[in-house]
């Protein structure tokens, strides 16, 4: 037994690392049109800090999840589970470590949901808000891409463009200013030019100042995720907004899924081969998160209700819990 405790933390403290660092990959990785431009603007320890507490919360549910199977399927192949239970462990002692594991997941994931990885968002908001609109003031070291349309600068004027070939639009300035609209939902680029030109197919045009509003692009859209109702620390939703209520009860049920998934994970690891306790771990988490998913767009939409959408997939975690672990222990009880 005292193995199985020794394996759950250590396989709990990797996961975690292992899972942190690539959620803060992709997400770097998904903010690479924003971040190529960024890069020199933005603080870098700060940022790393505040994604690490926002991917946090669903970090912490997944890495019960995945230490639950690799400490029980290393005890299953190296015969630990047979032993305990051969010298009479009761059932409650040979899930224990998984179960400690879950719950111990669980308060960790509901302490920072509720206000830590919000106020986290909000920081990362205004630093990228703030990097946006500085580096709009400074020439880039490569073109800016914005949806449709590519800005860059040289060392006498700003030019951008619109299009390609014989409806391609060009235009000139001598200065530019700007800034991003920091208001969520609205990210795009404000950008008043001074004596500006602009070239179209059969139009050429000159004026003292123009104002533009750049729509956002792939890498803008991105700060959405940073805004409200994701922002916002629990106790300041407005629960009569279906997606802030959706958004309060994902932050109680993400955090209680953690001991069904980490009792699962032992139990489909403790009594099945790693051939099919892998792909059977793997399409109980697919069927969650897209449970989720579904759940939450039916309630934004105004077909459902934000409770049952959050607590569906942790409802179906439990009772293939229930289904399962009593089958899982008579396989390991010789």
């Amino acid at each position: 037994m005292a193995e199985l405790w020794r394996g759950a933390a250590g396989a709990a403290a990797l996961a975690l690392v292992i899972l942190l660092a690539a959620g803060l990959a992709g997400q770097a990785t998904q903010l690479r049109h924003l971040l190529a431009w960024l890069g020199s603007a933005l603080d870098p320890w700060p940022t790393l800090a505040h994604a690490t507490v926002l991917f946090a919360e669903a970090t912490l549910p997944l890495a019960a999840l995945v230490a639950g199977g690799l400490t029980y399927g290393r005890a299953r192949r190296d015969g630990t589970l047979v032993a305990v239970a051969a010298l009479g462990s009761r059932p409650l002692r040979l899930w224990a470590p998984a179960a400690t594991l879950g719950i111990f997941a669980a308060l960790s994931a509901w302490s920072v949901a509720h206000g830590p990885a919000p106020r986290a968002a909000q920081a990362l908001r205004r630093a990228l808000v703030a990097a946006a609109g500085d580096t709009l003031a400074q020439p880039p070291q490569q073109a800016i891409a914005v949806g449709p349309a590519v800005i860059a600068r040289d060392r006498d004027a700003w030019w951008a463009a619109w299009g390609a070939g014989p409806r391609a639009v060009f235009l000139r300035a001598e200065q530019a200013s700007g800034d991003v609209d920091p208001r969520p939902g609205a990210e795009s680029l404000r950008v008043t030019l001074h004596g500006a030109h602009l070239w179209a197919p059969g139009v050429r045009v000159q004026a003292r100042r123009a104002r533009i509003r750049l729509a956002a692009g792939s890498g803008l859209s991105r700060l959405r995720q940073f805004g409200p109702p994701n922002a916002t620390p629990s106790v300041a939703l407005d629960r009569a907004s279906p997606h802030a209520a959706f958004v309060f009860h994902r932050r109680w049920a993400l955090g209680a899924a953690a001991l069904p998934w980490a009792l699962w994970a032992a139990g489909l690891a403790a009594a099945l081969p790693a051939v099919w306790a892998l792909p059977l771990g793997a399409l109980g988490l697919a069927a969650s998160y897209w449970l989720l998913r579904v759940g939450e767009l039916a309630a934004r939409a105004g077909f459902g209700s934000p409770w049952v959408a959050a607590w569906a997939p942790v409802a179906l975690a439990a009772l293939a819990l229930a289904l399962w672990l009593p089958r899982a222990l008579r396989r390991i009880d010789p």
